[in-house]
């Protein structure tokens, strides 16, 4: 695995609020799993005998989460003062 994205974060601590920060570091890890991330198939494979109905549910799951903590995050700036 590359550190590339954590060196990323490195820097842009310096000039970025912690928000900032953590949200460059939450990006570039995403936007990998988006680019890297196998099929469901491919994915199951690493869950020796696990079904993909439950792969399925993690997965969603998490997004779900994910979500969730953007929204929290993003609602103070959504409202216009």
């Amino acid at each position: 695995m590359t550190t590339a994205g954590c060196d990323l974060v490195g820097q842009v601590r310096t000039i970025e609020s912690p928000l900032m920060t953590d949200l460059v570091a939450a990006m570039w890890h995403l936007e990998r799993i988006a680019e890297t991330a196998g099929s469901p198939a491919e994915e199951a494979a690493h869950y020796d005998g696990r079904a993909d109905d439950q792969l399925r549910g993690w997965v969603l799951a998490n997004a779900e989460r994910i979500q969730q903590a953007l929204n929290t995050i993003t609602a103070p700036y959504a409202t216009t003062t």
